[in-house]
């Protein structure tokens, strides 16, 4: 039985000799030092200076909290993991929603980490229009308008317009509207209690 003839690889190494096989070194140094070279965005991660001593890397810590989303004031428990909040739930010890939670409750988070939240001030420039500006513009813009109104003596020039606020952030308004000597809070909430708690008030 004859032997079969060995058989030739096929390809640019089928020949390779010390030639080619520098060549191909030479292609791939430059490739790979120009790849090196393109840069994209950079990031920084800058960690705590001074962390709080009960936080540990990678573990979670829970808060203790009151919902905001609606004037119900659920109890909460806040997961916290290196500074985040990750996950929201019910304290089942607060005695309006023992442990239970809605889906607004829930979907807090989304609002906390929604990319297109107002996160500077914005001034109206005409109907539907936003003009983006800094903190000392838009403080001096109230400042401003504010010394206006001391030589008015029509109290309801000024209106402070507000969601619904908690019992602190409510009397620290009103204090400071009583230094200026006028204006008064208004509150709208679309899903508030108040018409409930009238009906109730009317019938028991």
């Amino acid at each position: 039985m004859s032997e079969l003839p060995p058989l030739r690889e096929s390809g640019p190494w089928s020949e390779c000799n010390r030639r080619n096989f520098l060549s191909f070194m030479l292609a791939s140094g430059a490739a790979a030092m120009v790849g090196c070279t393109v840069r994209g965005p950079s990031a920084a991660l800058v960690s705590n200076v001074e962390s709080p001593e009960e936080w540990i890397p990678g573990k979670s810590i829970y808060y203790a909290s009151v919902c905001r989303e609606c004037p119900a004031g659920c109890g909460l428990h806040v997961c916290n993991c290196d500074g985040h909040v990750v996950k929201i739930e019910g304290n089942p010890h607060h005695p309006v929603n023992r442990g239970a939670l809605c889906a607004r409750g829930q979907a807090a988070l989304q609002g906390l980490y929604d990319p297109d939240r107002v996160t500077q001030p914005l001034r109206r420039t005409r109907p539907g229009g936003l003009k983006p500006g800094n903190w000392d513009e838009a403080i001096n813009l109230v400042a401003g308008a504010l010394s206006e109104l001391e030589s008015q003596r029509d109290p309801d020039e000024l209106v402070f317009i507000s969601g619904s606020l908690g019992p602190t952030f409510s009397t620290l308004v009103r204090e400071w509207m009583e230094m200026l000597g006028r204006g008064q809070l208004l509150q709208y909430e679309p899903f508030g209690y108040e018409y409930l708690k009238t009906a109730n008030q009317m019938t028991f």
